[in-house]
């Protein structure tokens, strides 16, 4: 009988095959690349920094001493926009300008981390 164009047939269903895996080189990552700044960059996602942070840390030797403005972003977990404003208002310290550019030198932030990030001009404890 037929209907509606389908034949139906009794002849019994076997199982597909099951999907053929990837080999296991292609399943093993890439390896992470050191550029020239010291960041490590995974060669399929680029040099975001916010990848950057998610691999893990440097080794000392390898992080960079001046921080650009994404980096110092990243690392205080605010918006570059954010450090960009704090700079304008002298509100961060270490900062240093190459021509146009502007930089943070690392071992001033992370010390102006440990203190609390206090503001300059302001008065540490309660009024």
């Amino acid at each position: 009988m037929q209907a509606s164009g389908f034949h139906l047939s009794s002849a019994p269903l076997t199982p597909a095959a099951p999907p053929e895996s990837p080999p296991a080189a292609e399943l093993a990552p890439e390896p992470l690349l050191v550029g020239a700044r010291g960041a490590a960059a995974h060669p399929a996602l680029g040099e975001s920094a916010s990848e950057l942070v998610a691999q893990g840390p440097l080794p000392l030797r390898l992080q960079p001493l001046l921080l650009r403005v994404s980096e110092l972003s990243v690392l205080l977990s605010v918006s570059e926009r954010t450090v960009k404003r704090m700079a304008r208002a002298n509100e961060l310290p270490g900062m240093v300008h190459l021509g146009r550019s502007v930089r943070f030198r690392r071992s001033v932030i992370e010390k102006w981390i440990e203190q609390g990030c206090p503001r300059p001009g302001r008065r540490v404890g309660r009024r």
